[in-house]
């Protein structure tokens, strides 16, 4: 009985596990295709350093970084589109005029070119598809390309995510045959357990009658061993096969505490 709870607690915690991978790979796609959804450039909420607190607000772009290492932009807050805001950030602002230098450095992936600079041409250097000017990073030799040289979806998802798919094409079909060979494994335990419960059955049932045999002719001190044992049957059954059981039993330990109290009187 403990080893079927056990069994059963393991496969809840594969069934949660595969549940969580699933969700992580969908979550993985719909980023990995729509970027700006973790982009803090389309949130409209802005804090007002003055008073401390959040607000909404129509914001324009921000302005190109600096001498002195600032980027600013205008808001107008939902509630008071007249009045106007100033928000600032910090930049650096040599890093931001690295894209003219003729050197590839900082997050560029070719020379003045990707990254936070602008978008490469074709068959120059690239990381993800917007350093491309095509949007086209080619996964495998990361090179800007056309379209049509770009390989399949499947063969783009392997290459963004290496650990995930060796996770779905490895640790997945492996989770699965350990849970058909557990699933089997619980059937056959199921089975012998129905078949080991039988046969505790059928010697009950034996044993009752050598019981109420051995009380009807007279010998209560076979009669008594008899009814130890029939308890030690009892205790390596399940629940199942007591139910059936149990009606008899009950008649049983009536005649036995009978035994015992005439026994007492002599």
């Amino acid at each position: 009985m403990m080893k079927k709870k056990r069994n059963g607690r393991v496969l809840q915690v594969i069934n949660f596990l595969l549940a969580l991978l699933i969700i992580i790979l969908i979550l993985t796609i719909i980023s990995d295709k729509n970027p700006e959804m973790l982009d803090e450039e389309f949130y409209v909420k802005v804090i007002d350093s003055t008073e401390n607190k959040g607000f909404y607000a129509v914001c324009f772009s921000w302005t190109q970084c600096s001498p002195n290492n600032t980027l600013s932009r205008k808001c107008y807050p939902l509630d008071n589109l007249s009045k106007e805001l100033i928000q600032t950030k910090a930049c650096n602002y040599e890093e931001v005029i690295h894209c003219g230098n003729g050197v590839k450095d900082f997050d560029e992936t070719d020379v003045d070119c990707g990254g936070s600079c602008k978008s490469c041409e074709l068959f120059q250097r690239c990381k993800v598809n917007n350093d491309c000017k095509s949007a086209n990073c080619h996964p495998v030799t990361k090179e800007c390309v056309n379209p049509e040289e770009m390989p399949n979806f499947m063969i783009r998802l392997i290459f963004a995510h290496p650990v995930l798919m060796f996770s779905l094409i490895v640790i997945l079909p492996a989770t699965i045959m350990y849970l058909w060979w557990l699933k089997s494994s619980l059937d056959e335990d199921r089975i012998k357990s129905l078949q080991k419960n039988k046969e505790l059955v059928l010697q009950f049932q034996e044993y009752s009658k050598m019981f109420r045999d051995n009380v009807k002719n007279g010998n209560p001190r076979i009669a008594k061993d008899v009814f130890l044992e029939i308890n030690r049957i009892l205790s390596e059954m399940d629940d199942d096969a007591l139910k059936k059981v149990l009606k008899e039993y009950k008649s049983l330990k009536k005649i036995y505490t009978q035994i015992n109290k005439s026994n007492e009187e002599f």
